[in-house]
């Protein structure tokens, strides 16, 4: 009968034992989820985040693009709406300059967005952004004629069309496209300063 009893509390205190190392068990495994589950929330990038490293970013180098050509202007006294023969000038303008396109650092930071899951960084960019239409060199050629002299604006006048030509003429060929690969380029070296927390991301214009 002794036996019987004893080996009911051996059984009881077996069971017991069993309960208690599953509970512990169990209470160990919600603790090490919780505390994983912490550490990526607390890793885990977000727009937010994002906007407030972009931020301390100095500046945004600006996109150059150069360019150069040469125009000729020609003038002659008219009559009547005819050319009067002996009166015509001419000016050859060669000119060089450069497109600078500008991004606003403070609105760019502001629109970026990051996704943890795609691990993406979306920068979203004007339309038409600011640009600097520069001329750094004007050489001339005047063919000037004693009975229509050179006007004073007409080399400025020109150079301000050749301007406009250029600027069309290089946003047809991708200006826009070239300077926001340019500005990607520089998010994602400038982010790699902070370590790894940006590692496995990948920096793209919004389509």
């Amino acid at each position: 009968m002794r036996s019987k009893e004893k080996t009911s509390k051996a059984g009881k205190t077996l069971i017991g034992l069993i309960i208690a190392i599953a509970i512990l068990f169990f209470a160990f495994a919600a603790f090490n989820m919780s505390k994983t589950s912490s550490i990526n929330n607390k890793n885990e990038i977000t727009s937010v985040t994002l906007r407030n490293d972009l931020v301390q970013m100095d500046e945004i180098t600006p996109y150059e693009s150069d360019y150069s050509g040469m125009a000729t202007i020609t003038n002659s006294r008219e009559l009547w709406g005819h050319k009067i023969p002996l009166t015509t000038h001419e000016i050859d303008v060669i000119y060089e300059g450069r497109i600078k396109v500008n991004y606003d650092l403070s609105e760019l930071a502001e629109s970026a967005t990051a996704n943890s899951v795609t691990k993406t960084i979306t920068l979203k960019f004007p339309k038409t952004p600011d640009t600097d239409n520069i001329i750094d060199r004007i050489e001339t050629k005047d063919h000037n004629n004693i009975f229509n002299q050179i006007k004073s604006n007409e080399v400025p006048d020109q150079i301000k069309s050749e301007q406009k030509k250029q600027l069309k003429q290089a946003v047809d060929q991708g200006l826009y496209d070239k300077a926001e690969e340019h500005t990607v380029e520089i998010v994602t070296e400038f982010l790699k300063k902070y370590g790894d927390k940006y590692d496995g991301y990948t920096v793209k214009a919004a389509s």
